[in-house]
């Protein structure tokens, strides 16, 4: 294409910028005649060279008699002659290739070249009332001065763009991990700083959360390319849009290729692959664990009513029987932690510990008064807002201590959203056996929790928790880190769910729902929830 462009053979122009306009067919120096910055053409040409502008060019001005005036700013401008037909025009219309780059205005007769590259212009002539199409021009508009060599013809120091790689920072773009990323790559972009900026390839897809803006960065090769224009396209714009700058906005979940493409060559382009991820609170059933507890201290009326506000599915607290058959929300059996006093809820009345502050937790200046819950202050609230209550229970507890349990629960009339929860499996087994032998229209959910599910537990019988889950259809909840596709599957064949607990990274829990299918999962922060 360089040898089709025509210039001025004047040094004084060297370092200058020009704009040059050229025709579908090429031009050779003999159809043209250039004398005082006028360029005369031959019939049917439709070709046009300006040179010797100190500025880039902002307009194209179209006006009467043939002429072009060309705007380089308010005091600087140069006319030329433009020579469709051998007759003199009648009416022309323009239509540009690209709107962003060429603004074409008819009624002004003007046409604005807003950013460098190459583009097609259709030109229209209006015979009998009706538009026909004349020509197609295309316009190269290029920011660089040009240079000539010794022999005053220009230096070939363009190339035509050969490829594109993009570029995306590492905290708006992650991996699917079935994709071909090894691990220590993964655990080196989270330590290393130089990782914050990621080349972006065609093997591998990438998640990008719904409701974000991401960025991607294009360079083009070679670095002298005559033009590093590139246009982004998307083949799912319900999925994902993208503007002229790479700005790609996640509009819904779901998969979709974005394409950038060189607006100097359409065979010069790349590709990525990208899957919009999103987390729906209710339908993954998203926890908050004791609360909304990176807000507020945890299991305090404050965490649990935040997390209700926060649009968690459900509330998951703690409690322990106190010796006087009161139920208590607290993660340990010790009130040091969470109030600085050295008490033992289960060797403790009600009465001796329901005034008492607590002193420890998240944002306690903003909550100084702050008591011990009882389970019923838990389901009051968890009621008010229609949320689900994730009751853990804690502790030793008696026959007739689960019995007064069930017999609160029950007075809520929310069955429908009651989770139990115990690491204690003698605990589970009676709370089960308790609303078994009642009238209940529906029962609550039951999970026995297991740090490590598939190892064996001598007091089950030798058998791991799953073993025994399944045997006595319970559902399982563990450790995040010991989940995996095979016993959520064992399950689930069963009817049967998985609980697991705690995760607070975005696409980590993302991942948990896509490939393990869980059905749900604690975290301790609303961040990682969008619907």
């Amino acid at each position: 294409m360089m040898s089709n462009m025509v210039y001025a053979k004047d040094k004084s122009i060297s370092n200058r910028w020009q704009i040059v306009l050229f025709g579908r067919t090429g031009i050779n120096e003999n159809l043209y005649g250039l004398k005082d910055n006028v360029l005369t053409l031959k019939k049917n040409k439709c070709v046009l060279v300006y040179d010797n502008f100190e500025a880039l060019p902002k307009k194209i001005k179209m006006t009467n008699g043939n002429k072009v005036r060309i705007v380089v700013d308010k005091e600087k401008s140069i006319r030329t002659k433009l020579k469709l037909k051998s007759d003199s025009f009648r009416a022309l219309k323009f239509v540009p290739s690209d709107e962003v780059a060429l603004d074409v205005d008819e009624k002004k007769g003007t046409i604005k070249a807003n950013i460098e590259g190459t583009f097609k212009l259709k030109i229209y002539e209006k015979i009998d009332e009706r538009w026909k199409y004349k020509k197609k021009i295309k316009i190269a508009i290029k920011n660089k001065p040009i240079s000539l060599n010794n022999d005053n013809k220009i230096q070939s120091e363009f190339q035509k763009p050969e490829s594109i790689k993009l570029y995306g920072k590492v905290n708006e773009f992650d991996f699917l991990k079935d994709e071909k990323l090894e691990k220590n790559k993964l655990a080196e972009k989270e330590e290393n700083d130089d990782f914050k900026n990621i080349e972006l390839n065609e093997e591998d897809v990438y998640r990008i959360r719904v409701n974000t803006k991401t960025k991607i960065s294009d360079v083009v090769f070679p670095k002298n390319a005559i033009n590093k224009d590139i246009k982004y396209t998307t083949d799912n714009k319900k999925v994902v849009s993208v503007d002229k700058d790479g700005v790609i906005k996640a509009l819904k979940a779901g998969k979709a290729t974005i394409t950038c493409t060189s607006l100097y060559d359409k065979k010069v382009q790349t590709k990525i692959h990208v899957c919009i991820c999103s987390i729906d609170a209710d339908k993954n059933q998203i926890v908050a664990h004791r609360g909304y507890s990176t807000e507020a201290p945890e299991n305090s009326l404050s965490a649990y009513r935040l997390a209700c506000e926060y649009g968690f599915y459900g509330v998951e607290c703690d409690i322990y029987v106190t010796k006087d058959g009161k139920f208590v929300c607290n993660h340990n059996p010790s009130m040091l932690h969470m109030f600085g006093v050295d008490l033992e809820i289960p060797n403790c009345t009600y009465d001796e510990i329901k005034d008492i502050n607590m002193t420890n937790g998240q944002n306690i200046d903003k909550y100084p008064n702050e008591k011990i819950p009882r389970v019923e202050e838990y389901l009051d609230i968890i009621k008010q807002y229609g949320k689900c209550a994730v009751i853990e229970l804690k502790g030793e507890m008696q026959y007739e201590d689960l019995v007064r349990l069930y017999e609160i629960i029950d007075s809520y009339d929310m069955n429908d959203k009651i989770e139990i929860i115990s690491f204690n499996v003698e605990s589970m087994v009676n709370i089960r056996d308790i609303y078994s032998k009642k009238d209940c229209k529906v029962m609550p959910e039951f999970y026995v929790l297991s740090p490590k599910p598939e190892e064996v537990q001598s007091s089950l019988g030798d058998k791991s928790t799953l073993e025994w889950a399944l045997e006595n259809d319970f559902n399982i909840g563990c450790y995040y880190a010991v989940v995996n596709k095979d016993m959520v599957e064992k399950l689930h064949k069963k009817n049967l769910k998985c609980y697991i607990y705690c995760i607070d990274d975005y696409y980590f829990a993302y991942d948990t729902f896509d490939e393990f299918k869980i059905d749900s999962l604690a975290a301790n922060t609303a961040e990682i929830i969008d619907l």
